[in-house]
């Protein structure tokens, strides 16, 4: 018996080396593993914010060139209709060349105003739009009747009153159908056209 429980010591030992052997052994290498698991992991976190971030910046890049784009077509729109806005200003606070102008002319250029406003209406504010709309109603009469025709808010006598208005349309006047003494501009027509620049 004695022989047997000496033969049954080391066996035992053996089996307890092998345990710490295999633990010593397998600790690494989970250590290894869950390692390289958290790298993947964080790999993968990384490389989807990366993506993210340039996602967003080819989004702000791509909305910084529309808005560029936008403001040059609208420069180009402005360079167009800044003309065309003094020579009505001009023409209703006789200043500048109004006195080269005829009511047809003027109203050739609102024509020529809306013909821009109403194209490229999308590009522009509410704002904008509710600014150009006040400063043309108090400018001009709407003809109210599809085939009517627009009046300036103008009284012709006060032009017939100027003596450089007889020589450039005579006595007879042949324009004054399209002038129009009904409500002229109010006190706040002279802030209407720098307001319409300023939002354009």
């Amino acid at each position: 018996m004695a022989d047997s429980a000496k033969g049954a010591k080391p066996g035992i030992w053996n089996s307890l080396e092998i345990c710490k052997l295999m633990v010593a052994a397998a600790t690494p290498i989970l250590c290894v593993l869950l390692g390289g698991l958290l790298w993947l992991t964080q790999r993968d976190i990384v490389q989807h914010w990366e993506r993210d971030q340039q996602e967003k910046f080819r989004f702000a890049d791509a909305k910084i060139k529309e808005s560029d784009k936008i403001r040059d077509f609208r420069l180009a729109l402005y360079r167009e209709a800044a003309p065309l806005l003094n020579e009505i200003v001009s023409y209703h606070f006789y200043v500048g060349r109004w006195k080269e102008r005829s009511p047809a002319d003027i109203i050739d250029k609102k024509r020529q105003l809306d013909t821009l406003l109403y194209s490229n209406r999308p590009l522009f504010s509410a704002e904008f739009v509710g600014l150009y709309h006040n400063f043309m109603r108090q400018a001009f009469r709407g003809a109210r009747e599809f085939h009517g025709e627009s009046r300036l808010r103008t009284p012709c006598a006060e032009r017939h009153r100027r003596p450089i208005v007889g020589l450039l349309y005579g006595r007879g006047y042949a324009q004054r159908p399209l002038h129009s003494i009904h409500r002229p501009p109010g006190a706040s027509f002279r802030g209407a056209p720098a307001a319409v620049s300023e939002s354009l």
